[in-house]
């Protein structure tokens, strides 16, 4: 008869589930929609509520003015967008559309989140895959070695991003 670890796998996975249970009942608490009668102090709150009027078709913002908004929104986030992504990683052709503050600001952030998410991304992809060739021989993705996998994968960015972080100056709390 042939020892399986079938058992242990529905045994771990039901001690996951219950823990993830536990866990939100504990932050989420346990409401069961029968707490018993309202307070008087929030039934006097309610009598007092004032109702809102519905606005005027005046004040209204009309359905062809949104889908106005939405494509001008879209044209100018496209061509940022676009601009930046070109060889030089900079805003040039649409600087116009931006006030110098936020321009600044924009650019920053971009070279940032570009520079630290590509690196970060493909070293994490790099050692999670060969950490499971590592540990299986080959590309054979199993349930103990996932774990291990994200934890190289977690460790692995963090000093480039520690760098990144330092050498630009910004706090990441």
């Amino acid at each position: 008869m042939n020892y399986s670890f079938e058992y242990i796998d529905i045994i771990l996975l039901a001690m996951i589930a219950g823990f993830i249970f536990l866990r939100l009942r504990g932050i989420l608490g346990k409401r069961t929609g029968f707490e018993g009668k309202t307070p008087s102090q929030l039934k006097e709150v309610l009598k007092n509520i004032n109702v809102e009027q519905p606005m005027k078709s005046s004040e209204i913002f009309d359905r062809s003015a949104q889908d106005e908004f939405l494509k001008g929104a879209k044209i100018a986030y496209e061509t940022i967008i676009t601009d930046f992504s070109d060889n030089d990683n900079q805003i040039t052709t649409s600087k116009p559309l931006i006030n110098n503050d936020i321009y600044y600001k924009f650019n920053e952030a971009l070279k940032t989140a570009l520079g630290m998410s590509f690196i970060s991304m493909v070293s994490m992809e790099i050692a999670m895959n060969v950490t499971d060739v590592i540990l299986t021989g080959g590309a054979m993705l199993t349930w103990w070695v996932v774990p291990i996998m994200l934890f190289v994968g977690f460790i692995t960015p963090w000093p480039y991003n520690y760098w990144r972080l330092k050498k630009y100056n910004i706090a990441c709390h």
